[in-house]
């Protein structure tokens, strides 16, 4: 499986798709799998 929590998938994805988020609506993506993990169990 491919991990996607890091930034340059995150970047693909993002440009792949022609997503366009902006700042002010404080969209965060998830990149760090610590983090992932933690939420997971």
């Amino acid at each position: 499986m491919t991990n996607i929590a890091n930034p340059a998938n995150t970047i693909e994805i993002i440009k792949k798709y022609d997503f366009n988020f902006q700042k002010k609506f404080g969209q965060n993506f998830l990149i760090d799998t610590h983090v992932l993990d933690k939420i997971c169990h």
